[in-house]
């Protein structure tokens, strides 16, 4: 309500020509506002927001079917790039697109934290800085087979996709460190007998049959993730290309490492 000497009124039914009429009580006698303010008539915002103290306005737009947000947002950022934008006004892009960046940075950084983890455990385990990294490498490698996978099958790099390079990592070290542990053994055993190419053949021998058969059970478990949701579809992919191409990078390059840098005891 807006009360005045005359009397009180509605603010939710006047008008701008009634606010003008309102008279004010002076020391020289009463008169209306109008004769002390302009009030001009101009466009403006229904309402002002703001966040972390700045003006920001929203513009919203829904993907339709098939659509990709990260595309999406790269051609629209492409756009602007060319686009004359006023001085002072920032674009910063949100929704799902921000969603997924920080999605791909947490997991990041919690496949940094496990690949630490999981090298401590590996040192205390062979007791020796060497093998422990002749491990971890694979992890990296494998990343050649799920993107390779990715291409093959059209599948654009994806949420699902990184957990499954994730997963994968945890995944892809089992077969190194059998492997490697094998030609431990048989190099405590053999060591004064055989060379060192002939203990890493025969040990590798003694594992490929396992090695293989293991990678090949699990890579046949993924098949009916295919034929389920379209989200998962990807992270099958990851996880049966990456691991069918670590499998068999294990099986070539670990021998073949640990045959030319083989350190001077077990």
């Amino acid at each position: 309500m807006f009360r005045t000497h005359s009397g009180a009124f509605n603010t939710n039914n006047t008008t701008l020509e009634s606010l003008t009429r309102v008279n004010i009580t002076t020391q020289q006698g009463t008169f209306p506002l109008s004769n002390f303010i302009d009030v001009p008539v101009e466009p403006s915002r229904a309402s002002v927001v703001h966040k972390e103290g700045e003006r920001i306005a929203t513009v919203s737009s829904r993907i339709g079917e098939g659509g990709n947000a990260l595309i999406v947002t790269k051609e629209l950022k492409a756009k602007m790039a060319s686009s004359l934008i006023p001085e002072g006004v920032r674009i910063s892009y949100g929704g799902e697109s921000e969603d997924v960046d920080q999605s791909f940075k947490d997991m990041f950084t919690a496949l940094i934290i496990g690949l630490i983890s999981m090298f401590a455990i590996l040192v205390l385990q062979f007791n020796s800085f060497r093998f422990a990294t002749y491990v971890l490498m694979i992890v990296p490698l494998s990343l050649i087979g799920v993107f390779a996978g990715l291409m093959i099958t059209g599948t654009p790099l994806s949420f699902p996709s990184i957990m499954g390079f994730i997963a994968l990592s945890g995944i892809v070290v089992n077969n190194s460190i059998i492997l490697i542990d094998t030609i431990n053994k048989e190099r405590r055993k053999h060591g004064t007998t055989k060379t060192m190419q002939e203990i890493v053949v025969n040990a590798s021998a003694a594992r490929l049959r396992p090695v293989l058969l293991t990678a090949l059970t699990t890579v046949v478990g993924m098949v009916p993730l295919l034929l389920v949701a379209a989200l998962w579809v990807p992270l099958a992919y990851a996880l049966m290309f990456g691991l069918s191409f670590a499998t068999i990078i294990t099986l070539l390059l670990v021998p073949s490492i640990y045959v030319r840098w083989p350190g001077k005891r077990v």
